[in-house]
This record gives structure tokens, sequence and C-alpha cells, in this order.
């Protein structure tokens, strides 16, 4: 047998019986000499040859080497007998098979497509409300998407009279992410005008958000009420008037990304994962589209406006927040040019295979993004709380399989990697 590429030659080669291929693969035929064998052995010989093999059948079970068959008929009848063959006939316990086909001959497995190598550059828009720094699955997450070469965009409010936050302030570094005031993106939009603007149309939205943000007590932390409503309201502006993709800073990419990137230019994005909401309504995790005309952002504005403004004259401390959600899902449906990436594939047809499933913690996912957070975990619910060794290990798996390969920013990749280090297990 010619010995292929990778094959193990460490193994001696068992007795060479007359007349068969050595172990260089050559036929060695011997030449008849009056009444001494040729092709084939002498009784002497085959005697010979079985004490040997079995001996060396013994050494190798004991070693567990290689497995060579007991049966010395084997080797007289066989016309090939080198190590290789004797390891391959063992690998495969002599059954014949059909040749399995190496990975490299298989379907390739899938993988990223960064922006440097063509793929459709998204813009991320993630919020931050608070004085602390960013945690280590945040930055994971940002470093993630900067690996790729996408922006990402962080529109912050500090808690208790802090100062405004910067990349410092948010423990990143010049270049990791963009950094936005959102008290003073309220305060320019306030100004903006035009009818087919949809910061025009989000005027109450924008009204309640900037009372409710200057609710917070100087002091002290605000209630978590309060919290959750500014970050629901927060994200549904956003994703009325900012180009790009709101989402949760505990959502990353999914290696489908690219597969639905060309669909969030078309359509306005959302998902419906936790179960919270009526009538299959799609929850605010995720908001947007990247559009470049205002055709979707302002009619979900005008929807989304109409409903939020009762909450005008509303105590920022009571929960609101699953209204909000609920008025984010009409208002979203009422588009009709929607896409729930949750449950559809690109093309919007509903999802009738795995071909999209996403690992996550818990049950898997679905779509172009990945959330580090079990579905089951949420505030309303008291079950399938998500542990933190779910969340490292994901994170490493993430790193491995579908970061490490694919031809992204190698810096931003580093920098991943350090953010997953520092996860708690």
């Amino acid at each position: 047998m010619p010995r292929g590429k990778g094959w193990d030659t460490s193994y001696h080669s068992v007795p060479q019986p007359i007349g068969l291929v050595t172990t260089d693969g050559e036929q060695k035929a011997a030449k008849a000499s009056g009444s001494a064998p040729t092709s084939r052995m002498s009784e002497a010989e085959f005697e010979q040859g079985k004490k040997e093999m079995e001996r060396e059948a013994f050494v190798n079970r004991q070693r567990a080497e290689v497995a060579v068959p007991e049966t010395p008929e084997y080797y007289r009848n066989q016309n090939v007998i080198d190590s290789q063959a004797t390891q391959a006939a063992s690998n495969e316990a002599l059954r014949p098979k059909s040749v399995s086909k190496s990975k490299a001959a298989g379907k390739p497995a899938k993988m990223h497509i960064p922006v440097s190598k063509g793929g459709q550059q998204l813009s991320i828009n993630y919020v931050w409300l608070g004085s602390n720094p960013l945690g280590a699955l945040e930055k994971f997450n940002i470093y993630s998407w900067k690996t790729l070469g996408h922006k990402v965009n962080i529109y912050t409010h500090p808690f208790a009279g802090a100062s405004e936050h910067s990349e410092v302030t948010l423990g990143l570094e010049m270049g990791d992410a963009s950094v936005f005031s959102l008290s003073n993106i309220l305060a320019a939009d306030d100004k903006e005008i035009g009818e087919d603007n949809p910061k025009v149309h989000l005027s109450d939205a924008r009204s309640i958000l900037l009372r409710w943000l200057e609710a917070i007590p100087k002091d002290e932390k605000p209630l978590i009420e309060h919290i959750f409503n500014m970050v629901d309201l927060t994200k549904s502006y956003l994703g009325g008037t900012q180009r790009g993709i709101v989402l949760d800073m505990k959502v990353g990419p999914s290696i489908h990304l690219q597969d639905y990137a060309a669909s969030f230019d078309r359509y306005l994005i959302s998902y419906t994962r936790g179960g919270n909401t009526s009538g299959e309504l799609p929850e605010n995790q995720c908001i947007g589209t990247m559009q470049e005309t205002e055709d979707l952002r302002k009619g979900y504005a005008q929807r989304f406006n109409n409903k939020v403004k009762g909450l005008a004259e509303e105590s920022p401390e009571e929960a609101w927040f699953n209204q909000i959600t609920g008025y984010h899902g009409r208002s979203y449906k009422q588009i009709r040019t929607w896409l729930d990436v949750a449950t559809k594939i690109p093309s919007g047809k509903a999802a009738t295979t795995n071909e999209f499933s996403v690992s996550e913690p818990g049950i898997p996912g679905h779509g172009p993004f990945r959330v580090f957070k079990r579905a089951s975990d949420q505030t309303n619910k008291n079950s399938g709380k998500t542990k933190p060794a779910e969340v490292k290990s994901l994170a490493n798996d993430v790193l491995a399989k579908e970061l490490s390969d694919c031809g992204g920013d190698q810096a931003f990749f580093d920098k991943a990697q350090v953010a997953a280090n520092l996860l708690p297990s």
C-alpha cells in the first residue's frame, strides 16, 4: 500500500512473506529455483510465521498500539502486508467499509464574513444607563462586533450626578466604540424639523424620556422600575431615529449574521424570544433597520409616539416597561414591512429547519444574533436563570469556533479573548 500523507510510520513492520508487496510498496517476486517455494510458503515457514504473528499480536494488544489479525491465514492470502496496512485493517476491524471522506473533502465549516472580506457593515446601537464601567460580557460583545469590522455606538447617561461617560470611564480604549451622551442627543433632536424626519414624530416620547432622565436622584441609584422604564423607552426611541440595530448589551453576532445583513436594509427587524408579550408580539431586545431612507423609521416613530404619549404624566418609578414593550411590538407589526429574526429566515418565510440555529445558554436560539442569557431568564420569571459558567463556556466556544479563523481584526479579537477570560465562572 502506498504511504499516503499522514500515515503513522512509527510501528514496526510485521514479518514480510515471500512474493508480497514490501514496505516500500514495490512488488517483489521470488524466482523459481528447483523445488524451492516461490509464491507459497513452506509448512515450516508458515509455522514459524504463525508463532511470530501470535507473539506480535499479544505484545501489541498489551501495549494497545495496533491490533494484528490473530488468524495467520490472513497473511497467507493477502497481497498487502505492510505496517500501515495492518494498522488500517485494525482500525476498520477487518470489516469491509466504504472509505469516508476527510473533513477537507466535506462541506466546509461555516465562517463569519468580516467587513474586510466583503461582509456588509452594520451599525450596532447599545444603551448604557448608570455610572459603572462596562462588564466583561458587554466588552466581549463589543469586541466581537469590532473583530468583524462593524460600527458600535453606545448611548449613555450616568446616575447620581456623575460626569458624562467617555471610552475611559466605560473601561474602553479610544477607537473601541463611539460614545454618545443620551441627554445631548435628545436636546439636539428637539431642534429637528421636517415632515419626513422621524425625530419630529417622536416628540412626545422624547419629552417623556427627558423628564424621566431628569428625575434620576442626584445622590442615589434610581429604583429598578425607573431604570427599566428608561432603558426600554430609550431603545424604542433610538430604533425610530437612528440608522442601525439597537440591541441589549448581552447580545452579540451569530455565525448567520451576513445571511441576514441584506434584509436589514429592507425590513424593520425585531424578535420574539422570552415569551413575555401577548399575541406573539416581538420584544425590544432588538429594534431597528439599516435602511438608508427614513421610511421605516418614520412609520415606526409615528405609531410608537401615538401609543407612548399616554405616559406623559405618569411617574417613572412605577412599572411601565411591560407596556412600553407592548407599544413597541404593536407599532412594529403595524409597519407590515418587518422581519422577526427569531422565527423567520432572511427571505421572510417561517423557519422550518435548524439551518440558522444559534447556540445559547439553555435552548438554542435562531437568527443573526446570539443572546448570552437564557430566554427564560426574565425579570418577571423565577425559573431558568442563566449560570455564569454557561456564559463563559459559550464565549470561549465563540472565540475558538467562530472568530479565531475568520480573518477579522486581530487586535479586537485579542481584546475579546481578554474579556472572555474575565467572565466569572
